[in-house]
């Protein structure tokens, strides 16, 4: 029996999803632009993710009218274009939580060249214990590409607190990898709301940025032509397949991901604007300022960082967990999701713990 209520009937279509070899949830709260939406069976796998409305007619000859599926497309779009609008800058993000029960927040911040999709083999599990916040920095992913805004790690994180204001969250974990990693250092340093960190092979010590940089727009237009360089799909896919000991983890559907910034509306003037400026790295020297519980995750295996850097690291953040992961490079929340994920999650009391490292 699928009725009346149409709950066994998204039962039914959540077993369909799951017979294909999809993981599915049910009732999930997800937000839109506008307004939060519940959507009835969502499935997913390392390659996609179906939203799924159901609805169910238990006689026959009943359809669902042009207004079900008018207001059920606005809902979609709705959810699809999550942004917010930061001082004139569109930020895209996402949120993801299962079910409805209150749970730490999240907010996950990506290194250079990439989006909030690199945090996707690491948010189906997550979200099962906290509410997780994906976003695209300015200039990055489908956030907004600008010529006329600061680039440097302070302002980023500044940007980030007033996303987070505008989210009206009370409290939330910065996590962060690579680039963001250095960002996520700014942000538990200036909001009072942080109550805990995440680094993910943090670009911190080793920025992955020579100094040179400081000088070559001085000889000739090395950020148009950098930027220009990261337009090229087979640069881009070779770039970031340096990074890992699995490089088969670069899928089309990852690069697909990546290029989708770089047909953004102003790519071209943003990208030049951020590469044209040198900003000189300061989280070294703050790390002995930061007062709150942080986790460092660490991929052994990095070929621009040493194992030494993360136990630096680990030795200068009062109060700091340690966690390093083998068979795993740069991107360590990609190559060893399970690792991770279940890491962070033995560490939710320690991290959502309002309150300062004691010595």
């Amino acid at each position: 029996d699928l009725g009346p209520s149409g709950f066994p009937f998204e039962d039914f279509i959540s077993e369909i999803f799951r017979a294909k070899g999809y993981k599915t949830k049910k009732g999930i709260m997800l937000p839109g632009k506008c307004v939060e939406h519940e959507v009835d069976v969502i499935a997913y796998n390392d390659k996609e993710v179906f939203v799924t409305e159901v609805k169910f007619h238990n006689q026959h000859g009943i359809k669902s009218d042009t207004k079900t599926a008018l207001y059920i497309k606005a809902r979609f779009d709705d959810i699809y274009n999550s942004e917010f609008e930061i001082d004139g800058k569109k930020i895209r993000y996402r949120v993801y939580s299962d079910g409805y029960s209150i749970k730490p927040n999240l907010i996950l911040v990506h290194g250079f060249g990439n989006s909030l999709n690199t945090w996707r083999l690491i948010v189906p599990e997550l979200q099962k214990y906290y509410r997780v916040i994906g976003m695209d920095l300015i200039g990055f992913g489908l956030s907004s590409k600008s010529d006329n805004y600061d680039y440097s790690n302070q302002n980023q994180a500044r940007t980030i607190s007033l996303f987070a204001a505008a989210l009206h969250l009370d409290s939330f974990i910065i996590g962060g990898h690579s680039l963001g990693g250095a960002i996520a250092v700014h942000v538990a340093l200036n909001n009072e709301k942080t109550t805990g960190m995440i680094l993910f092979n943090p670009g911190i010590i080793t920025t992955g940025v020579p100094e040179i940089t400081r000088y070559l727009n001085l000889i000739f237009p090395f950020a148009r032509v950098s930027a220009k360089q990261f337009t090229k799909r087979d640069f881009r896919e070779t770039f970031l397949k340096r990074s890992f000991i699995d490089p088969s983890i670069v899928t089309d559907e990852v690069v697909d991901e990546i290029m989708l910034g770089v047909r953004s509306e102003g790519y071209m003037d943003g990208t030049t604007s951020m590469m044209k400026k040198y900003y000189v790295s300061n989280e070294l020297e703050l790390l002995s300022l930061l007062d709150l519980p942080t986790l460092i995750v660490f991929g052994q295996e990095d070929r621009n960082k040493s194992v030494d850097e993360a136990i630096a690291l680990n030795e200068n953040i009062k109060g700091s967990k340690l966690n390093l992961i083998e068979n795993a490079g740069h991107y360590v929340h990609e190559e060893a999701p399970a690792k991770v994920t279940k890491r962070i999650i033995k560490e939710i009391n320690y991290l959502s713990a309002q309150g300062k490292i004691k010595t």
